[in-house]
């Protein structure tokens, strides 16, 4: 038996640097240089995943803003603050989090492409088509300091597996797309079984297998996309086996109020706890039963005794410039893979929620991915 389940839709945008056309180096025909419309070593150049929050905010601005500079977060306030798209996503962050969440895939780099998932929860998720049109607006603009252009070349829904809606004109997105669904335990987790000896084999990360619905023209774009049910639900696994979790992108993570660093141990009850946390501050108080004071103080122990068997760990900088307080953005955080012993188990379905959730700091930034395998 599972609680009500909880909306959210994510997408995955296939984006490629636009052609430079600068003039090449001394080729010449007649003492004219030569028109080198080649692009020079895209993946020396990827796109930064950091600074994508930052061009969104500004695309939506000049979308849908009337008033040039948004009032939604000012003392004047705006009417239009929970209908507006960078009302809804961006102005509400100043009473809870912002109902979205990216990151940037390290797929595709080498052959010049690069992939960037869009998580939206909650009924934000209904934003799909102007998010994209900011996105799309603010790629055209460019982004960094040598304002790189890009151009979004595909979009597909990510759930089992992954579902095309539609390529490079995003006027033919579906008319309607229906999101996935988070599912999550009504009742607390089983208690762990007799614990088992760690076995000393390296796990594997399960293999996702992408599929499609349509290809090539515009015109085979589905009328409708299908719900992904189920998308964070998981296999068989024992309450005392133990769970390999593999931190994809920085991750800031506080305990007893200190930030750990490069080697410092994450204990499991930490991830627990960010992400109930996270589910929380998107979903609401009563999203999940596990919310309860007494429930997530009892997991949050639980958790607690679970050994960390390895840890493979390094701290990330990353770093961006924040225009309104004219200071720079520390967006560091940890990286690497996690092995956690007896009884993890136990937590497989809050920890599966945790990879479509984001996890920690600044996940609109592209930070706090993770992936779980058992």
């Amino acid at each position: 038996m599972t609680h009500p389940s909880l909306p959210y839709l994510r997408l995955r945008l296939t984006v490629r640097p636009l052609l430079t056309g600068a003039p090449s180096r001394p080729r010449s025909t007649q003492g004219r240089p030569i028109l080198d419309t080649r692009d020079s070593e895209p993946n020396r150049c990827p796109l930064p995943a950091t600074q994508l929050r930052r061009v969104l905010g500004k695309a939506l601005i000049d979308l849908f803003c009337p008033f040039g500079t948004p009032r939604c977060q000012t003392a004047q306030g705006c009417a239009q603050k929970r209908q507006c798209p960078y009302g809804v996503l961006f102005a509400a962050s100043t009473s809870r989090r912002p109902p979205f969440a990216l990151y940037l895939l390290p797929t595709g780099r080498s052959k010049g492409y690069q992939q960037v998932d869009v998580t939206l929860y909650g009924d934000s998720w209904q934003l799909f088509p102007w998010m994209l049109g900011g996105l799309a607006r603010a790629l055209d603009v460019g982004v960094g300091k040598r304002r790189r252009r890009w151009r979004i070349e595909e979009v597909a829904q990510v759930g089992p597996t992954l579902r095309w809606l539609c390529g490079d004109d995003l006027r033919q997105l579906p008319a309607i797309v229906e999101p996935s669904r988070l599912l999550l335990p009504s009742t607390s987790l089983a208690q762990p079984s007799v614990p088992k000896q760690v076995p000393g084999t390296k796990y594997q990360p399960p293999q996702q297998v992408p599929g499609t619905i349509a290809e090539g023209t515009l015109q085979q774009v589905p009328g409708t996309a299908s719900v992904n049910a189920g998308t964070a639900t998981v296999n068989a696994c024992r309450a005392s086996d133990p769970l390999e979790v593999r931190l994809l992108s920085p991750m800031r993570l506080l305990h007893n109020g200190q930030l750990l660093f490069g080697d410092d141990p994450v204990p499991l009850t930490i991830l627990i706890a960010r992400a109930l946390d996270r589910l929380r501050d998107l979903y609401g108080d009563d999203a999940c039963p596990l919310l309860q004071a007494s429930e997530r103080q009892s997991l949050e122990a639980d958790a607690a005794d679970v050994p960390i068997v390895r840890s493979r760990t390094r701290w990330v900088e990353q770093k961006d410039y924040s225009a309104r307080s004219r200071s720079e953005l520390l967006l560091g955080g940890k990286m690497g893979r996690l092995v956690y012993g007896r009884g993890a188990g136990r937590f497989l379905p809050i920890l599966k929620a945790a990879e479509i959730l984001q996890v920690g700091k600044n996940v609109t930034a592209g930070c706090g991915r993770i992936a779980v395998a058992h």
